[in-house]
């Protein structure tokens, strides 16, 4: 009787085990980031003015910079979501300056929060926060 409980009971987990989904956004690496940008900077011009953008090191293949607002930031990854591991995963902003998109395999994303405006990825960029001193003109971004 004890060996058909712990059968069942061994059947029972492998089968929901094998059910359950993956999550594809799971297999997006998330890497450290902690980065604070002078503002007043030359390289950093375009961010004086809201509705502007920049391209900085870090994460896993760079991150867009885009000031929102006189306050306000956002701070996504490059990495394409729909194939990270491939070396050429790089998203770029388009002459819009709202959408990026990944020349490879064609996803396209909104650079103000990274969600997908067209696939074939299914996950939004990775988002970092950003913390903005006016006193300072220093930008944080960090995870």
């Amino acid at each position: 009787m004890n060996r058909i409980i712990f059968a069942l009971l061994i059947s029972c987990l492998l089968l929901s085990y094998g059910c359950k989904k993956s999550n594809p956004c799971n297999n997006v690496p998330k890497p450290f980031v902690d980065l604070q940008l002078d503002l007043s900077l030359p390289s950093y011009i375009a961010l004086a003015t809201p509705n502007n953008w920049v391209y900085v090191y870090g994460g896993n293949r760079g991150i867009i910079v885009f000031r929102k607002s006189q306050t306000e930031f956002s701070a996504v990854d490059r990495n394409c979501t729909y194939d990270p591991e491939k070396a050429t995963a790089i998203i770029e902003v388009e002459n819009n300056n709202i959408n990026a998109v990944d020349s490879v395999c064609g996803s396209k994303f909104q650079i103000t929060d990274g969600g997908v405006t067209r696939g074939p990825a299914s996950c939004t960029l990775i988002q970092y926060r950003t913390e903005f001193n006016a006193n300072t003109n220093v930008l944080r971004i960090y995870n």
